[in-house]
C-alpha cells in the first residue's frame, strides 16, 4: 500500500496541483504521458 500511496502523491504534487483540466479526456492523457 505504501508504494502506490507514494506514486499517487508524486503524481499529485509533479503533474496535478495547479492544473485546470476541461474534460476527463485530458486528465487521462496527462496521467498517461507521466506514466510513460
Amino acid at each position: 500500500n505504501s508504494p502506490m500511496e507514494n506514486f499517487f502523491g508524486l503524481l499529485k504534487q509533479e503533474m496535478y496541483y495547479g492544473e485546470k483540466f476541461t474534460s476527463i479526456k485530458q486528465l487521462e492523457k496527462k496521467i498517461t504521458g507521466y506514466i510513460y
